[in-house]
């Protein structure tokens, strides 16, 4: 049975240039926006979550939950949706839950009998990969792996990817999942409602982007740190 004070969930994806918008209302009913904004989440984000709920006639204090996406991405982007989805979780006082890109494909990939490995670009010469296999990935072994190397690392796994073309000479012709997963927010949604649902909700204070590798601006910041 529905928590009925999910009837209004928001989902957010701010992970890569192309922001993407779920609303569910009124308990069976999703709106969604899929928009390339380029590296304008800071400037647009606020903004065209109203302009939905505008346009399904919800005001912002009648959401009763959020789904944010966790990445991988951008790190920047990431930081963003996250802050954003904080803000008004905690302005209203309701429950938030993350959801990553590996757990979306984990959905699509449900059916699959077997492990398979999930490739989501990172840099312009660099990926993550991860295992799922039914209907979960395993969080515990995220790897960033060089292009030119995703190969040799898949073996004879199946694999697909999210958000990258892989080189065809990886595919294997005996794979029985597609070479690459779309999805939209509605997805991250739908993901974000089995976890609302069954109560498995995460600390705000606690949540953060799914990070394999630290930002440069980071990185830099910790150097700095070290030469003082």
């Amino acid at each position: 049975m529905t928590n009925l004070s999910y009837q209004h969930v928001l989902a957010i994806d701010t992970s890569t240039s192309v922001l993407r918008l779920a609303l569910r209302f009124g308990s069976d009913r999703v709106v969604k926006l899929n928009e390339d904004i380029g590296a304008s989440h800071g400037q647009m984000l606020i903004r065209k979550i109203q302009d939905l709920l505008n346009g399904a006639g919800i005001q912002t204090r009648q959401l009763g939950a959020l789904v944010i996406c966790t990445g991988p991405g951008s790190f920047t982007g990431l930081r963003i949706g996250l802050a954003a989805a904080k803000g008004i979780a905690e302005a209203l006082d309701i429950p938030i839950v993350g959801v990553s890109l590996f757990d979306i494909a984990a959905l699509k990939l449900k059916g699959v009998a077997g492990e398979v490995c999930v490739v989501v670009p990172f840099k312009r010469d660099e990926c993550f990969a991860a295992t799922v296999q039914n209907g979960r990935f395993d969080s515990e072994h995220i790897e960033a792996v060089p292009i030119g190397k995703i190969g040799a690392f898949v073996k004879d796994r199946q694999v697909t990817s999210v958000g990258i073309k892989l080189p065809p000479e990886i595919l294997s012709s005996k794979s029985t999942v597609p070479p690459g997963i779309e999805y939209d927010a509605a997805d991250l949604l739908q993901v974000g409602m089995v976890r609302l649902e069954a109560g498995d909700l995460d600390d705000i204070s606690q949540l953060q982007p799914l990070y394999v590798q630290k930002s440069q601006a980071e990185l830099r910041y910790e150097q700095r740190r070290k030469d003082q």
